[in-house]
């Protein structure tokens, strides 16, 4: 097979390469991903921290003094949003149904929301309100 059939010229031009290139590196699963990429790429961020998975639970469990960290961040300016699923959701419930485990996808969310409650009473620069502007869920 050509090597133009599979990779078409309008295509490689669009593509990054070389020492800037946009994705370093890619994991078929979150889990996959070592705890220690997720720590770096949170200790190195210091204009804007988006958090946008479905629980986020991961987070509190598996990136060391998380919490603390968001917390420092905040204080020097880093803006920081999370975007989760719905506790109370039909699609929470669904992968309910499929994940079938005892920690379940809505407890999940619900620890993430607690945790960011915390988060919230201990940021001292901006009213809580402001932080929740900033902060969705879906």
């Amino acid at each position: 097979m050509d090597e133009e059939m599979i990779w078409p010229q309008a295509v490689k031009e669009r593509i990054k390469s070389g020492h800037d290139r946009e994705l370093v590196h890619s994991y078929p699963y979150r889990s996959a991903c070592p705890s220690t990429v997720w720590s770096e790429l949170i200790s190195d961020s210091s204009a804007d921290l988006f958090f946008a998975g479905y629980t986020n639970y991961f987070l509190w469990t598996q990136v060391p003094t998380f919490l603390e960290t968001v917390r420092r961040k905040t204080e020097a300016g880093c803006r920081v949003r999370f975007l989760l699923g719905d506790p109370e959701g039909e699609v929470t419930r669904q992968r309910e149904i499929i994940e079938d485990v005892a920690l379940t996808v809505s407890t999940r969310i619900k620890i993430t929301l607690e945790h960011l409650t915390v988060l919230d009473r201990w940021m001292a620069l901006k009213p809580a309100s402001a932080h929740r502007k900033t902060r969705s869920t879906t």
